[in-house]
């Protein structure tokens, strides 16, 4: 997924991406590719600051032509979006809102002093530096971690909270979906 700016009056957005993996790792010459661009037109928290598309854990992989699912962050809530993809007719391929899961309220701000000359929000100690930590509140972080087991799916995500006044923590998010059903 990427985050799309403009410098001219062209839309910005969140894009998300679609690879051909199996034309590609075999070396197949023109791997298809599909690419949604959600712009100015998609409420902004529906996207928070940006999709992270869910990562494959264990052996058990998704049924063959079930969506992949996305997440997005708002202030209170986890928006999941749907990829699905059709490598035969790639035009009938969408990416769809299945819908939102509110959470428990939480601060994605953190005490920070700005040092003029430095970054605003790299202040959290780390041990045996003066360099600081990035507190990103405003994303979820790395990975969207999905593993299917036997009746359900698992998805997991983490994200940078303050936990009481001048202490990080980390909030994390288990979503699972049913066969055939939504997201809880």
């Amino acid at each position: 997924t990427t985050r799309d700016f403009s410098l001219s009056a062209a839309p910005f957005g969140v894009s998300t991406y679609a690879l051909e993996k199996d034309k590609m790792v075999a070396g197949h010459p023109a791997p298809l590719s599909v690419q949604f661009f959600l712009d100015g037109s998609v409420p902004s928290n529906l996207i928070g600051n940006g999709l992270l598309p869910s990562d494959i854990d264990g052996k058990r992989h998704p049924t063959a032509g079930s969506p992949i699912p996305h997440i997005a962050m708002d202030f209170n809530a986890l928006n999941m979006w749907d990829l699905s993809v059709d490598w035969t007719s790639p035009s009938s391929s969408r990416m769809v809102h299945a819908g939102e899961l509110r959470t428990a309220k939480f601060d994605i701000s953190y005490p920070c002093d700005f040092t003029p000359g430095g970054r605003p929000d790299a202040c959290i100690p780390q041990p045996n530096t003066e360099q600081k930590v990035d507190f990103l509140g405003f994303f979820l972080l790395h990975r969207f971690a999905y593993r299917k087991f036997r009746g359900y799916e698992s998805m997991v995500v983490t994200k940078n909270v303050q936990a009481r006044t001048g202490v990080a923590g980390a909030r994390w998010y288990e979503i699972r979906r049913y066969p055939y059903g939504d997201y809880s």
